[in-house]
């Protein structure tokens, strides 16, 4: 690039040295470099109007409002491009005017001219629709539907909002579509439609992903997070926004940075998080503060290139008007040279007279020119920074003379002669802070890898009160050797700021006192309740006890009262027994026994011997029922668990075949290692329950038993479609001893045996879904 501005200086082709000097501010552009490319689009501005290339000319103009835009001095950027629009307008370009009229909109909307805004929008979306320019339609579409908003007319912002989608659909252009979903999203939420919302951001948030545009998720992110607090999901929320910060970091979207650490500390203020609010107001007052500082730091900037190139020019018309008067009377004298000496002479001497009066006045008229427009461009640096308030000193190294533009009030500050080192501030700085200031002042004049010198610092005014400083300084000139010969820079009054953060501090102090006051508060709680735990778990434990006691009670009972029918029953028989048999030993000594007493004595003997019998073996089955109550089976083996539940409930169909109809379904076989007999009795029971009380009715009933299994347990379930269990006892199923067929002979132990064997034998747990009048359903969950 530099080799080729040196040949176009040498060929004197100033319109292609004007183009490359174009080129290059738009590299500094991108590289974020403003300052050296407002330089160059500014002296490459001055080319194009001196060779009266409009379209050139209008081009510069709206890139250097671009530039001042992205400074945020929208005076300028705003004056720059309405003046693009002006040439665009006479150039007859409908494409370029469209654009213009956009980019000038934009202005608009950034100073608040929502009004002139919308205006400039419409203008170029007519022209883009005379073109048929649907991507520009779409752009123009969400610029007014956004810009709509933001002036509270909800209706047309939808209106344009939807036209824009409708179009990018159209396109099939995702980029578009984000947008649009991102602009709807962001309306609707303003509306409190959180639902709606929420589907416009989400595609928008898809589409984002997909496409990479980091700028644009850091937006979409944000908006998510407020959407989600809005909804109470404060994690989702703070997950956004933090996502949004990481996307908007890396896209320098500082705007966005910005109200994401505005958000988070609004969020964790209304949870009441006060230490982590705090922090995030800090990071938010940081970044503004530093987003300030490179603003002031580009304006100061600019405003020194503006001046530096206005300079430049002047000096460049004088020169070229001193130029032309020598080459002039060079001419004239040499058109004389054939005349004759001594008229030649006295012409010569008096052309040469005459040029000599010309020449000075035409200097001084060059130099009045020239000391104008630096006056000009004093008066406006001087507007400049009254304006911001800051001060502009000029330091002279090798002279150690000072100067000063817009100077503070009331401070001891150096006027004229300062010398070559900030020795002479000693006395004006704080002694705190002199030795950190001189050594960054030192570091930066010292060429030791620093852009620009930067402190904050006390200075002492006339009254002998300290006032804070912000001072930015950079060399602007160095001699040949790399030695700083010149340096400049503003100062800035930051006391209010700095106790706007003593005073932070103070909060942020209060704050963390109220935090520890309510922590001792929460301890105090918390051992209070400690000590009701602990003599709640103390109830507790000896309400089990109790309960315990009363559950053994009511099974002693249960098994007394059960067993108390069949030994009753042997007892009598056996008294009867005893009657006979000493009726028939008295009739056998006296010889009174006949025949048919003896028969009528062994029939009553038999049946005796048949009822005792019959209730010994009751009681016997009553005495293994109350075994199995107990779990007394501690025998485990390697079984198929599929093949033992398909071959018992195969059997149970053979055998009830016109009752039931069972059907048995198994993902996988199922090998384990457990209780076979447990499995085998809870089968039994289950099916003997639906066959004695599901029956209510003589169809047939349906059984289905699944068995699956995952990573930690096997899943078994028991269902029919029986007359089911009524809801009024179905607490009480697994209690022992309760039965509603007791007139049938049932004691009420199966299900009560089945709660024993899953829950204590095989460690697991029942889950019974209510399903009456349609059937039961017993979910089994055991560990494997």
């Amino acid at each position: 690039m530099s080799l080729a501005m040196d040949l176009a200086e040498q060929i004197n082709d100033t319109k292609l040295l004007a183009d490359l000097l174009n080129d290059k501010g738009n590299i500094y552009r991108k590289m974020a470099k403003l300052d050296l490319a407002l330089r160059e689009y500014l002296t490459a501005l001055e080319i194009y109007r001196f060779k009266e290339n409009k379209a050139k000319i209008a081009e510069a103009v709206g890139a250097i409002g671009s530039i001042y835009r992205t400074s945020g001095d929208f005076e300028k950027a705003l004056k720059y491009q309405l003046e693009a629009l002006m040439l665009k307008q006479d150039l007859g370009d409908v494409r370029a005017l469209s654009l213009q009229y956009n980019n000038t909109a934009i202005v608009y909307k950034d100073i608040g001219d929502y009004d002139n805004a919308i205006k400039l929008h419409l203008k170029s979306l007519e022209l883009k629709t005379q073109l048929n320019y649907l991507r520009g339609m779409v752009f123009s579409n969400n610029n007014l539907g956004e810009t709509s908003r933001l002036a509270g007319k909800t209706e047309d912002a939808l209106m344009y909002l939807n036209k824009a989608k409708q179009l990018a659909d159209q396109l099939g252009n995702e980029e578009l579509q984000g947008s649009s979903n991102l602009y709807l999203g962001r309306l609707f939420l303003d509306q409190n439609d959180l639902a709606t919302s929420e589907q416009y951001l989400d595609e928008a948030l898809t589409i984002f992903t997909t496409t990479q545009e980091l700028s644009r998720l850091a937006e979409t992110h944000l908006e998510l997070g407020r959407l989600r607090f809005g909804q109470g999901n404060y994690d989702k929320a703070v997950k956004h926004v933090e996502q949004s910060i990481l996307f908007a970091d890396k896209s320098e979207k500082n705007v966005v940075l910005l109200g994401a650490y505005q958000a988070l500390s609004e969020f964790n203020e209304a949870m009441q998080n006060y230490p982590q609010a705090l922090n995030y107001f800090k990071k938010y007052t940081a970044k503004s503060e530093e987003i300030f500082s490179k603003k002031a730091q580009l304006s100061t900037g600019a405003l020194r290139v503006e001046f530096e190139v206005d300079q430049k020019q002047r000096e460049i018309e004088a020169l070229k008007q001193k130029n032309t008067i020598t080459h002039l009377e060079l001419t004239h004298q040499a058109s004389e040279k054939n005349t004759a000496l001594l008229i030649s002479l006295l012409i010569s001497l008096a052309i040469l007279f005459s040029a000599f009066l010309y020449l000075k006045h035409k200097k001084h008229q060059a130099q009045k020119t020239v000391l104008a427009a630096i006056k000009e461009g004093k008066k406006r640096l001087k507007l400049a920074l009254w304006g911001s308030g800051d001060e502009l000193w000029d330091w002279d190294l090798i002279t150690g003379t000072i100067s000063r533009e817009n100077t503070f009030n009331n401070t001891t500050l150096p006027r004229d002669h300062i010398g070559n080192s900030m020795n002479a501030m000693q006395n004006v700085i704080h002694p705190d802070d002199f030795e950190r200031v001189k050594s960054l002042f030192e570091q930066h004049v010292n060429n030791e890898k620093t852009d620009f010198f930067e402190a904050s610092y006390r200075i002492k005014n006339t009254f002998g009160e300290w006032l804070w400083v912000l001072d930015r300084g950079k060399v602007v000139e160095r001699d040949n050797t790399g030695q700083a010969t010149r340096i400049s820079g503003t100062l800035r009054d930051i006391t209010t700021l700095k106790q706007q953060e003593l005073a932070l501090i103070e909060l942020n102090s209060e704050l963390e006192q109220r935090v520890e006051e309510r922590t001792k508060d929460l301890q105090q709680t918390n051992s209070e309740l400690s000590v009701t735990l602990t003599a709640l778990t103390e109830t507790q434990t000896k309400l089990v006890e109790v309960e315990k006691m009363a559950s053994l009670g009511s099974l002693i009972t249960g098994i007394a009262h059960e067993m108390n029918t069949p030994i009753g029953t042997c007892v009598t028989a056996s008294s009867v027994l005893q009657e006979i048999i000493e009726d028939i030993e008295t009739r056998v000594n006296t010889n009174q026994l006949s025949k048919e007493r003896l028969q009528n004595a062994l029939g009553q003997l038999k049946n005796s011997e048949t009822l005792i019998t019959k209730n010994i073996h009751k009681s016997a089955n009553l005495i293994l029922q109350f075994k199995q109550i107990a779990n007394t089976n501690p025998t485990t083996s390697i079984f198929s668990l599929s093949n033992l539940l398909s071959k018992k409930l195969q059997l149970f169909q053979n055998q009830h075949v016109s009752q039931v109809h069972v059907r048995f379904e198994c993902q996988s076989e199922t090998t384990i290692n457990s209780f076979a007999m447990s499995f085998d009795m809870i089968l039994d029971i289950l099916l003997s329950n639906s066959l004695q009380h599901g029956c209510g009715t003589e169809r047939l009933i349906n059984i289905l038993v699944t068995l699956a299994k995952n990573e930690s347990h096997l899943l078994l379930t028991y269902q029919d479609d029986g007359i089911g269990i009524e809801d009024n006892i179905a607490d009480k199923i697994f209690e022992p001893f309760f039965t509603t067929k007791r007139n049938l002979g049932n004691i009420g132990l199966g299900l009560h045996i089945f709660y024993n064997q899953v829950t204590q034998q095989l460690k697991g747990s029942i889950h019974f879904q209510k399903n009456h009048p349609q059937g039961v359903i017993f979910t089994l969950s055991i560990p494997l």
